[in-house]
């Protein structure tokens, strides 16, 4: 379960229009969540507050090993935070967990959806001010962030510590939709970097078999060079997204590879319901002829569904929500409008265009029942995604299990996040296997050892507990 500040973090980027999921950095946060998810190691206390509308506070405690804590602070100068933050008791349950990413497609925010993101007239430039001290460390963290102009924003970290070297970060973004582009500079090892991401999957695909088309292919990349010990690293990854036509079901697919290192993963996640999740992973390395398996699901619980509609059917459907095609059955041609094209000279290229045959009436019907079967096709499709994913979004969710485990480590981890008289809680364990080895007989010194049977034990375990106003 994300913490506080980072829950104001992504609503202040839905306030300014930002897709963190068109970055590099999230592109396999799918399958992340599902697998790699965070298990609280200790008893975590933390208290939130919004004390303005512009500010934001939490206090953190803990018992891990000693009594720690921390206090952070946020400010933004987002005048409409209050549309999109909630407190514990009213916050949907599945935006506070980390749970499979819904990728939207690039002419998504083209087609009129979303226009709001490339209004250059609304643009206004937004700020971001955070800042937590942990204590008893002496440790202190901060960060900028500034929008430049509606397709930018720069981003500034810093960590300063008594008994380490402090650390300051750099990062410009540039995200035009088709392409993001990431710079970052890193005062530790004096760290260079660049990311690219690109989105292939414009509009619909002439080679799709299905009108459509709700996918979205992309490609992107990342270069790094430490200039103090010029050590470089780079990787890449493809992802694909898209939905099942007949059920509406999402699919991601991912496929990594960092040549560096050797090291290939692809990963397959799906959403059969809007309570269930699944996903593989599979990782080699070709220098080490290493490989490993990693599984890992989730399992919504929820009360009830909200009023909301869920979405036309697909007889209600207006035929002007297709306007995003370009094109309708009103805009076919019909007889009249070939008259024109009678009186076109013999030699005329145009007088043999088939529309002019004798039995123009018939073709002319028979185009348009093709293009208003074709419409029909495609408004079934679109009715049946739109369906599932405000299904989604609108069932009432109470708490989610968490499961993963990898073949190679032997591990299982286990997660229950859910809410409890508006506190949201975080409950789990990951069990290791751990060889006990004992002496054939403990008189005898030097006797050789009979290995037991592998048992599961818990490595690491913890509950955290969260409440905000």
């Amino acid at each position: 379960m994300i913490e506080y500040m980072e829950y104001i973090l992504r609503q202040y980027e839905k306030s300014t229009n930002w897709n963190r999921h068109n970055s590099y950095e999230n592109i396999t946060a799918t399958s992340d969540n599902l697998l790699q998810f965070e298990i609280p190691d200790s008893i975590n206390l933390q208290v939130s507050n919004k004390s303005t509308p512009y500010t934001f506070n939490t206090f953190e405690l803990s018992n891990h090993k000693v009594i720690n804590g921390s206090l952070s602070y946020l400010y933004t100068d987002c005048a409409d935070m209050d549309n999109f933050v909630q407190t514990s008791m009213n916050v949907p349950l599945q935006t506070t967990v980390n749970t499979y990413q819904y990728i939207k497609p690039y002419y998504y925010y083209h087609n009129g959806s979303n226009n709001n993101i490339f209004n250059h007239r609304d643009f206004a430039s937004k700020t971001l001010i955070y800042g937590r001290m942990y204590y008893p460390g002496s440790i202190l963290e901060a960060m900028y962030c500034k929008r430049l102009s509606p397709f930018s924003q720069i981003v500034i970290k810093g960590l300063s510590s008594v008994n380490q070297r402090n650390i300051l970060t750099l990062y410009w973004q540039q995200d035009k939709g088709s392409t993001c582009q990431e710079v970052i500079f890193s005062t530790s090892e004096a760290l260079l970097g660049y990311r690219m991401l690109h989105n292939f999957a414009h509009h619909g695909s002439k080679l799709s078999t299905t009108l459509y088309n709700n996918s979205n292919l992309s490609l992107g990349s990342e270069f790094w060079l430490g200039i103090g010990n010029m050590l470089p690293g780079c990787s890449t990854t493809l992802r694909y997204f898209t939905h099942v036509t007949n059920t509406g079901k999402p699919i991601t697919l991912t496929l990594s590879l960092n040549p560096l290192f050797g090291h290939i993963s692809s990963s397959y996640s799906v959403k059969p319901s809007p309570g269930t999740t699944f996903c593989s992973k599979y990782e080699f390395n070709i220098y080490s002829i290493e490989s490993k398996l990693s599984l890992g699901c989730e399992f919504w619980r929820s009360i009830s569904m909200k009023k909301e509609d869920m979405g036309p059917s697909i007889e209600s459907v207006d035929r002007k929500d297709l306007d995003y095609l370009n094109f309708g059955v009103e805009n076919l041609p019909t007889l009249d409008k070939m008259k024109e094209f009678r009186n076109l000279k013999v030699d005329n290229p145009m007088y043999y265009h088939p529309l002019l045959a004798n039995n123009s009436n018939d073709l002319i019907n028979n185009v348009n029942s093709t293009f208003s079967s074709s419409l029909q096709k495609i408004t079934r499709e679109k009715s049946v995604i739109e369906k599932f994913v405000n299904l989604v979004n609108s069932t009432e969710f109470t708490s989610v299990l968490k499961m993963s485990t990898s073949l190679s480590d032997k591990n299982l981890r286990l997660l229950w996040e859910g809410r409890y008289k508006g506190f949201l809680i975080s409950a789990g364990a990951e069990l290791s296997t751990v060889p006990l080895d004992a002496p054939k007989t403990l008189n005898e010194e030097g006797s050789t050892t009979i290995g037991r049977p592998v048992w599961l034990r818990p490595a690491k375990f913890g509950i955290q507990l969260k409440y905000s106003t």
